[in-house]
């Protein structure tokens, strides 16, 4: 190429410094790449938590209420926490040991708490009856809550970056709450 045509050819030099600057670079591309992974998996994991939820107080709002009197063992408690459970499976959602948890029953609430294999604590709340005042006439409704544990993968980063990184990742919840009117 002549020297008045405007075109720059590369040195050595030149393809030396973009390769230190990329190096440079890569690690803040890799976390914002995660991030965005992160955030998305998050966001997911909060849609199929909200549709376990109301698939769950849909069965609960429909379901007959004699049995609520018998506390922890109610059956039809029992049967929308399994609801609850399969629904986690389904959505191939990690269960932490829902199957196996056993009610903290207090004035029609019933709790459950568990992280077997989980990196926190879920927790399933089934509330039933709800009153609900509607134009001065008392109603009843049916309320399902669930807090999920959600780990970042930010971590795995982190050990790319530094491999003798100890960094566990943040974990934090997800919460996620329906209510329907029983029928």
């Amino acid at each position: 190429m002549s020297r008045g045509s405007g075109m720059k050819l590369t040195s050595k030099e030149d393809c030396g410094s973009q390769i230190v600057e990329f190096a440079l670079v890569l690690p803040l591309m890799m976390v914002i790449l995660v991030g965005i992974f992160d955030f998305g998996e998050a966001f997911n994991t909060k849609q199929k938590l909200h549709l376990a939820a109301r698939e769950t107080v849909r069965y609960t709002s429909n379901v007959n209420s004699a049995d609520l009197t018998q506390g922890v063992n109610a059956a039809s408690i029992s049967a929308a926490r399994q609801l609850m459970y399969q629904q986690l499976r389904t959505l191939r959602l990690n269960t932490c040991g829902l199957d196996t948890a056993a009610p903290n029953y207090q004035n029609y609430v019933w709790t459950y708490t568990t992280s077997s294999g989980c990196p926190g604590t879920l927790v399933l709340v089934i509330e039933r009856p709800v009153p609900v005042d509607s134009n001065g006439r008392t109603l009843l409704g049916s309320r399902v809550t669930i807090t999920y544990p959600f780990q970042w993968r930010f971590n795995s980063v982190v050990t790319l970056i530094m491999p003798k990184s100890q960094y566990p990742g943040p974990v934090f919840t997800l919460t996620s709450r329906a209510f329907m009117m029983d029928l």
